[in-house]
C-alpha cells in the first residue's frame, strides 16, 4: 500500500513539475508545501526583512540536508582500502 502511495506521489510531482515548466516555478511550489518555509517567512516578516531572505535561508537548509544525506550514505570500500586490510 505504501509503495503504491509513493509511486503515485512521484508521478503527481513529475506531472506538476512538467506543467509548471520553469524550475523556479516548481521550486516555489515545493517551498509553498513546506511548513519550514512558512515558518521562515513569518520570522522574516516579523523582522521586516524582504521575503528573498527566507528563500535564501531555505536554500541553505536544502543544501545542508543534501550534504548530510551524502555523508550518511555508506560508500563501498575502494580497491585500495580492500587491499590494505589487515
Amino acid at each position: 500500500m505504501r509503495a503504491q502511495y509513493d509511486t503515485a506521489k512521484q508521478q503527481l510531482d513529475s506531472q506538476i513539475h512538467e506543467a509548471l515548466g520553469d524550475e523556479r516555478y516548481y521550486s516555489a511550489y515545493q517551498r509553498g508545501k513546506d511548513q519550514d518555509f512558512h515558518d521562515l517567512s513569518a520570522v522574516v516578516s516579523n523582522f521586516g526583512l524582504p521575503l528573498e531572505k527566507a528563500t535564501e535561508v531555505y536554500g541553505m537548509k536544502q543544501t545542508l540536508l543534501t550534504e548530510r544525506q551524502k555523508l550518511n550514505t555508506p560508500t563501498p570500500p575502494s580497491r585500495w582500502r580492500k587491499s590494505r586490510r589487515f
